[in-house]
């Protein structure tokens, strides 16, 4: 019984070695299959990588573009706003310069009323037509802006040759 135990024992050992065997050979069959897609997987990953390199450097020439941009605007809208403040300082002195004198149209004056300032030219105003060379400024009584324009432009209409700046609310500085 002794050889009949040696002899299983003997045949056990030899099919867990095949069995072992052929266990070891798929997994180096599937090992060479991997190994064998490495080199295709990395050269994916290696294009993938200098597309994405190539896009991040894309991208950080037009952020330094555009950066540049907003900062030629902004300089530009600077100039911009400095000669346009210069322009309303101009524009002040030149208002300040004008005479006081303010003709007033004799008009009924509202409560719900308000002071409205209307410079009036006479077109081709001459030596002999007095101030009118240079204009006159006149303050009118009107409840906004459309009734003090109508209320100077019945007086001096345009048909005769008057030409009238828009109303500009009147305060007396203090």
């Amino acid at each position: 019984m002794e050889e009949f135990s040696q002899g299983s024992s003997f045949g056990t050992l030899i099919v867990f070695t095949i069995i072992a065997v052929t266990i070891l050979m798929v997994m180096l069959s599937n090992l060479r299959t991997r190994l064998r897609s490495v080199p295709e997987t990395a050269e994916i990953l290696a294009q993938q990588f200098a597309l994405a390199h190539n896009e991040a450097t894309l991208s950080e020439t037009a952020i330094a573009q555009h950066e540049k941009a907003i900062a030629d605007m902004e300089r530009q809208l600077s100039e911009q706003q400095a000669a346009f403040d210069e322009r309303r300082q101009r524009l002040n002195d030149a208002r300040s310069r004008i005479p006081s004198l303010v003709h007033v149209l004799d008009q009924i004056i509202q409560m719900t009323h308000q002071p409205w300032l209307v410079p009036v030219r006479l077109e081709g105003a001459t030596d002999a037509d007095g101030d009118w060379i240079h204009g006159r400024r006149y303050l009118v009584y009107g409840e906004d802006v459309e009734n003090a324009r109508r209320r100077i432009e019945v007086r001096y209409p345009a048909r005769e040759g008057y030409r009238a700046a828009d109303p500009q609310p009147f305060k007396l500085n203090s």
